[in-house]
């Protein structure tokens, strides 16, 4: 379990905001309809921060972009005064990949348990709790949730998952809006990644290349990945040659490609460095 009792910065998100229905009995008036719609808009908001505060955003490799979606199953008061919201969730962190802006990291969808201190308009973030992994996940995801949560929790449908997928991207396509760059939006099956052994390179010199550490930072397949640092951003790619049989490696600023910071080039057939 992890907790966290930071303040929220509550920020509204129009966008990516959750829709749900209200369920209303008798006569109610416009006021008290506006007045929950407000209260549920708030609440939803500061699941959104809670979700992409750091120490959710620490458990996954950092991309340029983190996005986030939830669905708020239901919510009560606790004894204590506090708020405890059940939801589905959905994290991602997006970078650039062969020039698509690719989910590098996050999760699928994961039943969560939010537990916020409620004072006048501000939500404090008290708890997350998510289910235990393995074999243990159905049993802990019992514990969590009341029994009319339960079915959807444990199997979150086809439209859950398509509307938690919206929402993350939303925060993607946003940010690339920002920076003033198109690019496809997708996760890692959503691309074609041309590998080394599919250009007929052998399966030893591939995982050769791929357990060097000085090459960490490069793709695996045949292509680019990107990266900011100190806002600059950098390339490194992959590149292979079949006629001259030679892998190269190189490292470069986006505005000067002309001028590697690095270059390497290994002998595809041996997976020995020819040349650094």
């Amino acid at each position: 379990m992890m907790s966290s009792r930071k303040k929220l910065k509550i920020m509204i998100l129009p966008a990516i905001v959750v829709l749900f229905g209200l369920c209303m009995v008798g006569c109610t008036s416009s006021a008290q309809m506006s007045e929950e719609s407000d209260v549920l808009q708030t609440l939803n908001a500061a699941v959104s921060n809670a979700l992409l505060g750091d120490e959710i955003k620490d458990r996954y490799a950092e991309g340029e972009c983190t996005g986030e979606g939830h669905i708020i199953l239901g919510s009560e008061e606790t004894t204590d005064g506090d708020v405890k919201v059940y939801a589905l969730t959905m994290t991602g962190n997006y970078g650039f990949i062969n020039d698509n802006f690719e989910k590098v990291s996050g999760t699928g969808i994961i039943p969560a348990v939010l537990i916020f201190q409620h004072r006048d308009d501000t939500y404090t973030l008290r708890e997350i709790e998510f289910p235990q992994d393995g074999s243990l996940y159905e049993s802990s995801l019992r514990k969590m949730f009341p029994a009319q949560y339960i079915a959807r929790a444990v199997s979150p449908d086809d439209a859950d998952c398509t509307e938690l997928e919206q929402q993350e991207r939303a925060y993607a396509a946003a940010y690339l809006k920002e920076i003033g760059r198109e690019a496809a939006i997708g996760d890692y099956g959503d691309f074609e990644h041309v590998l080394l052994t599919d250009l007929g390179v052998s399966v030893e010199v591939s995982n050769r290349i791929s357990e060097m550490k000085d090459l960490g930072d490069y793709p695996y397949w045949v292509g680019t990945r990107e990266s900011l640092r100190d806002g600059v951003r950098y390339i490194h790619s992959m590149e292979y040659n079949r006629g001259a049989g030679t892998i190269t490696m190189k490292q470069y600023k986006a505005s000067e490609e002309d001028k590697p910071i690095e270059h390497i080039e290994i002998d595809a057939l041996t997976g020995a460095v020819t040349l650094m």
